[in-house]
């Protein structure tokens, strides 16, 4: 590949060549959160920032561990970024008493391909190197899974709900389809049970299916910082209906294998009582099923 192209994916980065190492953190006036909060100011001069982890310094049989002392990782979804930073970093970085050195990570063992990323990072990464404008989603389906229904009436009553939406990207003349599932269980004995879990369910798949979709696509992002959209063909794109139901299906089985559900982007979506505010993206939600099913 040209050494003047690079291809991001919408993954975690795993690479060590987005990932820089930050040694000789000392400092006993800042927490690890302020830490944490400086080098992300700092690094993010030179791209978009995935991830900043700082961890205290660990001591050995010779010297003891300082409680002042500290390193980090900072984490870019791009290689030309990191090596960026590295480059006008090196050598002149001060956290704290005294110079950093900053290197690229050496870790051994390096996770083959990368996590999905959850949507709200999927939509920061698109709006940095697409810009606002630069891409549009659309929902195309969203429906509710009757047969998710529990016939046994020990069972807790099962709302399942599965949505298609449809990524566009103006600029290239290009689009791509996700499709999206989620399952929740509610109280017979709570009237306002069922409609808190439908709220969850219809939101729940709307977004993993832009992350499905986001999943598909490909930045090709040039040296002189141009950038263009690809699809990756080796996905299924346009859905049938026999590969929503299938989709569906193996969507809610990863959901059910998991020990607790994934980390929500927006964690006070739900409040003590059980109720739920109707923020933005509810209410964007709601006003495109409303003109899809008008």
């Amino acid at each position: 590949m040209d050494a003047n192209i690079e291809i991001i994916e919408f993954t975690r980065p795993v690479s060590n060549c987005k990932n820089l190492y930050i040694s000789g953190l000392q400092t006993s006036d800042l927490s690890i959160t302020q830490i944490m909060s400086k080098l992300y100011d700092v690094f993010s001069q030179y791209g978009l920032v995935y991830e900043v982890q700082v961890f205290q310094g660990k001591g050995s049989a010779r010297q003891p561990t300082d409680a002042n002392s500290y390193y980090a990782f900072v984490k870019f979804y791009s290689y030309f970024a990191a090596q960026r930073a590295k480059a006008g970093l090196c050598r002149c970085l001060k956290i704290g008493s005294q110079l950093c050195k900053v290197a690229f990570a050496t870790r051994n063992k390096e996770t083959e391909t990368g996590q999905t990323l959850y949507v709200s990072k999927c939509q920061e990464l698109a709006n940095f190197y697409l810009g606002f404008n630069g891409w549009s989603s659309t929902i195309k389906r969203m429906e509710e899974d009757k047969d998710a229904v529990a016939h046994n009436p020990s069972e807790a009553p099962q709302i399942r709900f599965f949505c298609v939406v449809e990524l566009s990207f103006p600029k290239q003349g290009v689009t791509t389809q996700g499709l999206g599932a989620w399952e929740e269980v509610y109280s017979r004995q709570d009237p306002s049970s069922k409609a808190t879990a439908i709220l969850k369910a219809r939101k729940r798949s709307h977004q993993r299916a832009m992350e499905h979709a986001f999943s598909k696509v490909l930045l090709v992002v040039l040296g002189n910082g141009k950038v263009s959209v690809e699809i990756n063909t080796t996905k299924r794109d346009t859905l049938t209906d026999m590969q929503v139901a299938i989709l569906a299906e193996e969507q809610v089985l990863k959901v059910n294998e998991l020990n607790e559900e994934p980390q929500p982007e927006d964690t006070d979506e739900f409040h003590m009582d059980g109720t739920q505010d109707l923020d933005d993206a509810n209410l964007h939600i709601l006003q495109e099923l409303g003109d899809s099913f008008s």
